[in-house]
């Protein structure tokens, strides 16, 4: 029957696993955006919109002794002009939300260092981005980017918006391990169609209970898999695992 000795390498693997108590992870309302930009410069266009960039560079900050930080999983987009928390339709259950990380061992030179580490290995940034689609019209253009993961361990949440045809910066967002997502059973909810524009047809659409921002080529609703978070609050595992949080 054995000696036993691939039991207890699997017991002792187990063990070394422990919940990273110190590190907790929560799914938060936000109403902090940059404009990147809206359909005012577009004289014949028929629908209004406009896209946003959720602003977390205020996001590093201690209170209380718990270092928090806002990480940016991609862009949003609304229907007018307001910011996407101030969206007229908005209500608790579709408010933009951003993932927020507390790190409480992330205190002085050394604990800064683990947490910029830790972060960089759940959270990767993207490898490169892919140009969905683009719209090249008015005063300002719009490009819009898929995040490529490191690996296919990770997904990418959202697409990015800017304007100009060179690729975002890689940190400009981070992925999220698979295993901390179930596929959303959210129908994509339209933003905004091209109707009215020249150029090559395209559309935005909010996917997901988080409301991302995605575009799409033509006027019908993307067709593949969006994501949601398992739990809106949880801690994880030494191996990264998600564990909710009580």
């Amino acid at each position: 029957d054995g000696d036993g000795s691939s039991d207890d390498k699997y017991k002792n693997e187990q063990a070394s696993i422990e919940v990273l108590r110190d590190i907790k992870f929560k799914l938060v309302d936000h109403v902090y955006f940059v404009r990147i930009w809206s359909t005012r410069s577009i004289k014949s266009v028929v629908n209004t919109a406009s896209v946003w960039k959720p602003d977390t560079d205020l996001s590093w900050y201690a209170k209380l002794g718990r270092q928090k930080e806002l990480i940016r999983l991609g862009h949003f987009g609304v229907v007018g002009y307001l910011a996407p928390h101030k969206e007229k339709h908005a209500s608790h259950n579709s408010m933009p939300q951003i993932l927020q990380m507390t790190d409480m061992g992330a205190m002085g030179i050394s604990g800064a260092s683990r947490h910029k580490n830790i972060l960089n290995k759940l959270l990767p940034h993207p490898v490169r981005f892919h140009l969905v689609w683009s719209k090249v019209q008015g005063k300002q253009p719009l490009f819009a980017w898929e995040a490529i993961p490191p690996s296919n361990d990770f997904v990418a949440l959202g697409h990015v918006f800017t304007n100009a045809s060179a690729p975002p910066v890689l940190r400009d967002i981070r992925c999220v391990p698979k295993h901390w997502l179930t596929i959303s059973n959210t129908v994509p909810r339209l933003v905004w169609t091209d109707v009215g524009t020249v150029g090559r047809s395209g559309s935005l659409w909010s996917v997901s209970t988080m409301n991302h921002l995605v575009a799409v080529e033509g006027h019908n609703p993307p067709q593949r898999d969006f994501y949601d978070f398992r739990c809106k609050n949880f801690f994880c595992t030494s191996d990264f695992r998600m564990v909710p949080a009580t």
